[in-house]
């Protein structure tokens, strides 16, 4: 993008130069040149200099939001547009500190876990409407964070009063030789984030974890054996009032065994499924076969009252099998108007099976490479104003057939 450089200065409460603080944000194109190219660019690699000066690149024409993010004062909102040329001297202000505890379900202090805050309130309206046609949430614009001690006592850097949403990683880091190492943290029970008004200096808080329980989800080939490939998720709301959300994803405990740890009091729980590799393609076959409410490709996602009626799950999967329909009209043209159909001949061929969903190629053709194999399927197609021909296949694993289908009016 073409852009315009926008200078400043930053300054500590002090009045000495802010020297080398990071400075997040994006810009957007406006007019006609942003038309056809409406998208943010996330700007990152930004720093003052050891003047406290800087020079933001804001897309011209266009505006822009950008983040000051100290570490030992409160970060720092500017909006800018291309026909500036200076923000001039800015002010950081000393914000406040939040400190805190990490417990278990027990009431035990964990050492080594992350603490994020993230903003929730709204800022001045300029960088609201700007977030708003960015198609950008104020909780992605920057972060706090940090890690409990041995103690299991935190500090945050300082924070704009408001509120926050305070998460905590279920994963511990360490640091070995300037190689980040992830390990499952150890400890009792999981964390529901947070939403956490924050607006006293010195304020303490108290994140205790809930009680949780370990949903297992098994994963298969089409010969019984253990498999990967599948991704599962738990989602859910809190009794509290309001209700919090709570999100698991499961991770690999051994080859075809995954567990996600959730908290055990969720309502209106919903589990989902699906094909890590959905852009390649291949089918699945969840069992106990609960109905599905989902209509993304890849995916199979059911609801449930509570974390207890969740069952131990198990996915077969299948290697990618794949079907090319054109559908065409009397005269063998190419219709562009109507769309190929797969179905199972009996509906107990396909409970529990993920979608089988066509992507189009181009006028007339299509192609769907989620088929469930070995199983009897009718292929028609649909479009308003259209009658269809049925063909029934049934297409072995791993296969690949192309099909015409043939409609009139």
């Amino acid at each position: 993008w073409p852009a315009q450089e926008i200078s400043g200065i930053v300054l500590t409460p002090d009045g000495t130069p802010a020297a080398n603080i990071p400075i997040y944000g994006w810009t957007l194109l406006e007019g006609d040149a942003g038309a056809w190219n409406n998208q943010a660019k996330r700007v990152y690699d930004l720093t003052t200099d050891d003047t406290g000066s800087f020079r933001l690149p804001v897309a011209s024409p266009g505006n822009g939001v950008f983040w000051i993010v100290p570490d030992k004062f409160a970060p720092l909102s500017v909006v800018v547009s291309s026909d500036m040329q200076s923000l001039g001297v800015l002010h950081l202000k000393s914000g406040n500190k939040v400190r805190g505890i990490l417990l278990d379900a027990t009431g035990a202090p964990i050492a080594g876990i992350k603490v994020i805050a993230r903003p929730v309130s709204p800022e001045a309206k300029d960088v609201m409407e700007f977030l708003k046609k960015a198609r950008q949430r104020i909780q992605s614009t920057w972060q706090r964070e940090t890690e409990s001690d041995r103690d299991g006592r935190f500090e945050l850097p300082p924070v704009v009063a408001g509120k926050y949403e305070v998460s905590v990683e279920h994963d511990a880091v360490r640091v070995d030789e300037d190689v980040h190492v992830i390990t499952l943290a150890n400890y009792a029970g999981v964390f529901v984030d947070q939403k956490l008004v924050l607006n006293t200096d010195e304020q303490e808080i108290v994140l205790k974890a809930v009680p949780a329980s370990d949903i297992r989800f098994k994963t298969v080939d089409s010969e019984g054996r253990p498999d990967s490939g599948i991704r599962f998720s738990v989602f859910g709301r809190t009794p509290d009032v309001p209700p919090l959300s709570f999100a698991a994803m499961g991770k690999d405990k051994s080859p075809g065994l995954s567990v996600a740890r959730v908290a055990s009091k969720l309502n209106n729980v919903q589990v989902s499924i699906q094909n890590k590799f959905a852009d390649i393609g291949g089918a699945f076959v969840v069992r106990p076969a609960l109905k599905s409410i989902s209509v993304y490709p890849g995916e199979y996602r059911m609801e449930l009252k509570s974390v207890a009626d969740i069952p131990e799950f198990q996915v077969t999967k299948f290697r990618v099998t794949t079907i090319d329909v054109t559908v065409v009209d009397a005269q063998n043209q190419p219709v562009v108007d109507a769309e190929p159909k797969l179905q199972a001949e009996s509906s107990d061929g396909t409970a529990g099976s993920s979608p089988m969903k066509f992507k189009k190629l181009g006028e007339g053709r299509w192609r769907c490479r989620t088929v469930l194999p070995n199983v009897a399927l009718n292929v028609t197609a649909e479009g308003t104003g259209w009658q269809s021909e049925k063909h029934v296949v049934t297409l072995r694993e791993g296969e690949e057939r192309e099909l015409t289908v043939h409609v009139s009016r």
